[in-house]
């Protein structure tokens, strides 16, 4: 027998009544892929040798460790920084493993191992006195397992260094789309056109344009590692992919497309794969069609990607588990079925906590954004804000909840609360007789700015760290 496979009890007595096997697999050992091994059972009879063979079918996915963030935003400036983050890292068997971590850059410390096991953490910090002012340093961590049967897993981190974030900034340029990187302080917009726009959202200045010739650009969305933009082209009915490290074109594929496209695209990371998304209910690795999870409408994804929220266009929201094999050329597993509606809280924007604890909504036809319970989807409780319509949620990863709404009167439309829900600061980014956007508000990854646009054809940027 292989050294990989055990079957208990090795040896007994047979009866009438049989004997049962316990086969039991060593998939460390084993390694990845689809196995088939003879194992010949043998019993004295009556003194006769009989022997019967039966085959032992295996099946076994790649061993990984799982980070719990790809990317790490952190910031640097006069009055306020960002220069740590604490990561879990997981093993995606679920079991023990020891790891060691390794920065590629002088400037960035990281807890040096830890195990999945253990509860340990993984602790990303900056020191950034020598890194230079007015840019972006990037570093790259690395978690190497201590068994090499399992894959190491590398961390991707940046730095902004330089002046506060504005109080209150704005362009007057009707942008139709924004999507904010995980990595890097910039923001992705476009008018329907063959141009996205690259803002710094401290500096808010247009740091570069991105061109596909011929586009119409629809919905957009960033790789969790933030090494990937995904743009719907409606011109050609395809999805393009361009490198934001040197934001050029990767490649492109067919997307068919019914009204006006996809109302959102979403990448998230299973297994260390990127899948993409879209609201129509298909999912694609690249352009490969690997599994459609039942859901239709605004898509977002817990942190981990193992959970889908949808927001459909009756207002219901719903939710599905997701998994994905890399066996048999990559598989999605629909874990479970789609949850019950739940109307009432389905709102018109969703955000989910950066440790999956909680669910967040910009509440349909009211004034609050609630927090919802992610096993059951009902509301725990609220935020209060001013009378309005809450249109826009978005959550950072020290827990504060940012709130928009819509109203052209209020003195405030944007709302920063504590995770216990008190105010910290608000707002009014919208002009006099124009409003916030529906699902137009983004963070930058370190949680001190936020970027919104506005009816009265604005992009508009203010701090909100504290």
């Amino acid at each position: 027998m292989p050294p990989w496979l055990s079957v208990s009890p090795a040896k007994g007595r047979l009866d009438a009544q049989g004997s049962e096997l316990t086969f039991t697999v060593d998939p460390g050992i084993l390694g990845f892929g689809m196995n088939e091994t003879p194992v010949m059972l043998t019993a004295n009879m009556g003194g006769e040798t009989v022997s019967s063979p039966i085959v032992v079918v295996t099946r076994v996915d790649k061993h990984l460790l799982l980070p719990s963030a790809w990317a790490i935003g952190l910031s640097s400036t006069p009055h306020f920084a960002r220069l740590s983050q604490r990561l879990k890292v997981l093993d995606s068997f679920g079991v023990a493993a020891s790891w060691q971590a390794r920065s590629d850059a002088g400037w960035l410390r990281v807890t040096p191992s830890g195990s999945t096991g253990s509860g340990s953490e993984l602790v990303v910090e900056a020191n950034p006195d020598t890194l230079p002012s007015g840019q972006i340093s990037y570093a790259n961590v690395t978690i190497l397992p201590d068994d090499a049967r399992i894959n190491p897993v590398q961390v991707k981190v940046a730095l902004w260094k330089g002046g506060d974030a504005p109080e209150t900034s704005r362009w007057m340029i009707p942008y139709s789309r924004i999507v904010a990187d995980p990595l890097r302080p910039v923001v992705y917009v476009h008018n329907g056109g063959q141009a996205i726009d690259v803002y710094n959202a401290y500096t808010t200045h247009k740091v570069a344009t991105i061109i596909e010739p011929g586009m119409i650009a629809g919905a957009m969305a960033v790789s969790p590692d933030g090494g990937t933009l995904y743009v719907y082209d409606g011109a050609a009915s395809q999805v393009v992919t361009f490198d934001l490290q040197t934001q050029q074109k990767i490649s492109s594929w067919p997307m068919r497309k019914l009204n006006d496209g996809p109302e959102s695209l979403l990448v998230t990371r299973l297994n260390g794969v990127d899948l993409l998304l879209n609201s129509y209910g298909g999912v694609t690795r690249g352009e490969v069609f690997v599994g459609a999870p039942g859901l239709r409408g605004f898509v977002v994804a817990s942190a981990n990607g193992q959970r889908i929220f949808a927001r459909r266009s009756s207002g219901e929201m719903v939710s599905v588990k997701l998994d994905y094999t890399h066996l048999f050329g990559g598989v999605l597993e629909v874990t479970g079925p789609p949850s019950e509606p739940f109307t009432a809280a389905a709102g018109s924007d969703i955000a989910v906590a950066a440790d999956d604890s909680s669910i967040y909504t910009a509440g349909s036809g009211t004034g609050y954004c609630a927090r919802l319970d992610p096993a059951s989807l009902m509301p725990t409780d609220h935020f209060s804000v001013q009378q309005g319509v809450a249109n826009n949620v978005e959550v950072t990863t020290d827990g504060r909840v940012v709130c928009g709404i819509r109203s052209i009167d209020l003195t405030a439309d944007l709302w920063v609360h504590s995770a216990t829900g008190a105010v910290i600061k608000h707002r009014r980014l919208a002009g006099a007789g124009t409003a916030l956007r529906g699902r137009s508000l983004v963070l930058t990854p370190d949680g001190n700015v936020a970027v919104a646009l506005t009816d009265d054809s604005a992009i508009n940027f203010t701090g909100i760290g504290h």
